[in-house]
């Protein structure tokens, strides 16, 4: 078979419908949070319930067309997870001097304050833990075991 001909017949998956299916299984992600921040739904119900069928429905959707489509819907779902990734890595690296201002000596310049403390507590809801606790697990509140 042609090159001309496999291509004809890869199947379009990056139409409108399938970028807005990508956007709306993407968005589960923090509408895990909106749902648990207005009271909407428990953030465990959501993430077992929505979040993670979507995510799996996007990853499939993702390596169908990656298969046997024209790529666009895999490079586009993979754009946004590099995106993801950096924009992640940026946020907790401005982060750090806030959280390390005493350590660092720099707290006459930057106020000192526990920016990461939320995570363990996302982490409770999760797995219906009480979010206020004595102690987290060293590796959910930042200290070595």
């Amino acid at each position: 078979m042609s090159n001309e001909a496999s291509l004809t017949a890869a199947k379009q998956f990056w139409t409108r419908a399938g970028r807005l299916l990508v956007f709306l299984l993407a968005a589960t992600s923090i509408g895990c949070l909106l749902a648990e921040f207005y009271r909407l739904c428990p953030m465990r119900v959501f993430t077992l319930s929505i979040f993670l069928p979507a995510l799996t429905l996007l990853l499939a959707l993702a390596l169908a067309d990656r298969f046997w489509g024209e790529r666009q819907l895999w490079r586009g779902v993979m754009i946004g997870v590099g995106a993801g990734l950096i924009a992640a890595i940026a946020y907790d690296a401005f982060r750090l001097p806030f959280v390390f201002a005493k350590e660092w000596a720099i707290d006459w310049i930057v106020p000192p304050m526990n920016l990461f403390k939320v995570f363990p507590r996302f982490g409770a809801l999760i797995l219906a833990q009480p979010i206020e606790q004595r102690t987290y697990s060293g590796a959910a509140d930042g200290r070595r075991t």
